[in-house]
C-alpha cells in the first residue's frame, strides 16, 4: 500500500526502517511544499526489496496516475473529454467513418462535460471539426503518456543503480545499447 508523509532531515530513499522486524521502507514522488516542506510518497517492505519489485511499485502507481490523467485531463473549448477506453474506441470509429465518408456522416454528437455535473451534448458538424477535437484527444494521450513515462524512469532511476531507458534515435546513432 502507498501512503505519503512529510519528510524531516535526511530521508533516504529506500532504508530500513525496523532492524528487529527485517521492515524496508521505499520512498518515491518527492514534493517540496512553498512553506519549504517536503513530502514523498512511500511503501513499506518486510523485506530490503528487490529491483524488480522496485520497478514493479514505482510503475504501478505511476500507470495509475497516468490512466486517470489521459481519462479525465483533456478539455476541448473549456469543456472536459472522458477518454475512456469505450469512448476513445468511439471517436476513433466516429473519425474513421467521417473521413472515409468524406464527411457525410456527419453531423455525430458526443457527451463532453462542462462540470461533473453538467454534461454538454456536443455536435460535431464538420470533418475539420472533428478532426481538430480527435487530433487534440490523441495528443492529449500522447503528452500524457510520454509525461508519466518520465517521471517513471526518472523514480526508477534513483532507486535502481545501471536503469537507463534508451530511445530509438539513441540506439540507430549507435548510443548506449
Amino acid at each position: 500500500m502507498i501512503n505519503k508523509e512529510q519528510l524531516g532531515g535526511n530521508a533516504q530513499r529506500i532504508e530500513e526502517i525496523d532492524p528487529l522486524r527485517g521492515m524496508w521502507r521505499v520512498r518515491f514522488g518527492l514534493e517540496s511544499g512553498e512553506d519549504g516542506t517536503q513530502t514523498s510518497l512511500f511503501a513499506d517492505f518486510d523485506h530490503r526489496p528487490t529491483d524488480s519489485e522496485l520497478i514493479h511499485l514505482i510503475t504501478e502507481y505511476y500507470d495509475t496516475e497516468c490512466d486517470t490523467e489521459c481519462e479525465w485531463g483533456m478539455k476541448y473549448k473549456d469543456m472536459v473529454v472522458n477518454l475512456s477506453f469505450e469512448n476513445k474506441f468511439n471517436f476513433k470509429a466516429a473519425f474513421d467513418l467521417a473521413l472515409y465518408t468524406q464527411g457525410k456522416s456527419l453531423p455525430i454528437t458526443f457527451k463532453l462535460w462542462q462540470d461533473e455535473k453538467t454534461p454538454v451534448y456536443w455536435t460535431f458538424k464538420t470533418l475539420d471539426e472533428l478532426t481538430e477535437f480527435y487530433m487534440a484527444a490523441m495528443q492529449h494521450v500522447s503528452n500524457t503518456l510520454n509525461k508519466w513515462w518520465a517521471k517513471k524512469d526518472r523514480e526508477i532511476m534513483r532507486l535502481i543503480e545501471g536503469y537507463k531507458p534508451l530511445t530509438r534515435d539513441k540506439i540507430e546513432k549507435g548510443g548506449e545499447q
